[in-house]
């Protein structure tokens, strides 16, 4: 039987680049396709038979500081940090890179709730001095 690795939830697509997203179904621009869990050894072999590609999966900071009540968001994204170092030991002697993108707070609808005064400290919490964007994550 070959070779089988972990099988992710939910991958996306685009040129030799999967971009997985753990749970939560992401707007994806620029070319990029949906595929289901079906469609991960084509990806798979597609990267085997180019000669390597990457795997970009989505986590947070959260996953690798935590904070207060949020015990089950940590956990979830440090799984997937920790499924990202796996993958990376895996697949990185078929020249797949793997690699995890974990954003601070950014600003997008779910946090355009929040008091002015809630989004002030988050902001503070950041080098910018300011909330990421979602295009600056995606680009």
């Amino acid at each position: 039987m070959p070779y089988q690795p972990f099988v992710p939830l939910r991958i996306f697509s685009a040129d030799n680049v999967l971009i997985g997203e753990f749970g939560r179904t992401p707007k994806i621009s620029r070319g990029a396709k949906a595929i289901g869990r079906d469609h991960w050894p084509n990806c798979y072999s597609a990267m085997l038979a180019g000669g390597g590609g990457s795997i970009i999966n989505m986590a947070s900071m959260g996953g690798k500081v935590g904070s207060p009540l949020q015990a089950h968001y940590a956990a979830s994204k440090a799984a997937v940090i920790g499924l990202t170092r796996v993958a990376a030991m895996e697949f990185g002697a078929q020249q797949i890179r793997v690699n995890c993108i974990c954003p601070g707070f950014v600003n997008t609808p779910l946090l355009a709730t929040l008091p002015p005064e809630k989004k002030a400290r988050l902001a503070a919490l950041h080098p910018l001095g300011r909330m990421g964007e979602p295009e600056e994550i995606a680009h």
